[in-house]
Order: structure tokens, then C-alpha cells, then sequence
């Protein structure tokens, strides 16, 4: 059977729920250093992230990946999303 994607776009509150953040602000230093998928611009005021990402990460996480393992996960993440259109 197929892996079932969760394409579901999440807003910033789903995502701090979905990863267990305390904050935005440890969330958005995890974005700029890398270890964390950053938003995508779905209109002018909107910023989402997709489902899957999150859960990817979350993965990473859980299996006890490497800060290397994560830096190289979100960059492929990114990097399908170019792929994707």
C-alpha cells in the first residue's frame, strides 16, 4: 500500500500544536537555522505549512536524527517542493 501524503495545509498554530513548541519564536530560530521547514506563501497575509513536511520532521526527530539528518531532510523537503509545480 502506498504511504498516504498529508498534503493539508497547517497554519502557524497547528504546526506548534503538531510539533509541541513552546513558542513561535523557538519554532521560527529552528527556521532560520535550518532544522525546520520554513512556511510557504499561500496570498499576501498567509503563510501555511504542509502537512507532511511537519510529520516528515517530526519523524526525524523521533528516530533521533542528526543535526546533519535534519539540515539534509528540510533541504530535500524544499527542494521537492520546486519539483512539485
Amino acid at each position: 500500500m502506498p504511504e498516504q501524503l498529508n498534503n493539508r495545509f497547517l497554519d502557524r498554530a497547528e504546526v506548534l500544536d503538531a510539533t509541541k513548541r513552546g513558542s513561535w519564536s523557538s519554532l521560527r530560530l529552528d527556521i532560520e537555522d535550518g532544522l525546520f521547514v520554513p512556511g510557504i506563501k499561500v496570498s499576501p497575509r498567509l503563510v501555511a505549512w504542509l502537512g507532511s513536511e511537519v510529520d516528515a520532521v517530526n519523524a526525524s526527530i523521533v528516530r533521533g536524527d542528526s543535526v546533519e539528518e535534519r539540515l539534509k531532510l528540510v533541504q530535500t523537503l524544499i527542494n521537492k517542493r520546486s519539483k512539485a509545480c
